[in-house]
């Protein structure tokens, strides 16, 4: 577990990076552009993530169970602890991304001030880049998948 929550730190930390970074550039240049997309795309781009991420994740659980079925071990329980925290950390990025709009929209005067609306814009923003990293990393799951024997995976090489 404790990897676990030193990449997310990291993925955070990353993510921050990069969104303050584009969101200043947003306005160094003028531009809305970013914001609007958003605001109208995030959480339904967020919530089908999700699910490509799910469906993925119960993919490798059954070729895991297979292996460990084969095997007559139980060696992927981190594993399948991973992939629900990896859920888990995508429903919160989601309440997170509703809650964060919510506030932003907000039209009490003290939540509607610009450096307000710049911490938002760069909070929203750092949410998505969670959103795929988190991608990437169901990607990589799946492709470690493929690199396991073959034999691992078939019951007539059991002996």
């Amino acid at each position: 577990m404790k990897k676990y929550f030193k990449k997310y730190i990291k993925d955070i930390l990353i993510s921050s990076l990069i969104a303050i970074l584009i969101i200043l550039l947003s306005k160094l240049i003028e531009s809305d552009y970013l914001i609007k997309f958003f605001d109208s795309n995030l959480v339904i781009l967020q919530i089908g993530v999700l699910a490509v991420n799910i469906g993925t994740g119960g993919i490798i659980i059954a070729k895991l169970k297979e292996i460990e079925e084969n095997l007559n071990k139980n060696i992927f329980e981190k594993t399948y602890k991973s992939i629900e925290l990896s859920i888990y950390e995508q429903i919160l990025i989601i309440i997170f991304t509703i809650l964060s709009f919510i506030l932003f929209h907000s039209k009490i005067e003290f939540l509607s001030n610009t450096l307000f609306n710049l911490i938002m814009e760069i909070f929203i923003t750092l949410l998505f880049f969670m959103t795929i990293f988190s991608l990437i990393d169901t990607t990589k799951a799946l492709i470690n998948l493929t690199k396991i024997p073959v034999k691992l995976f078939n019951k007539s090489d059991k002996n």
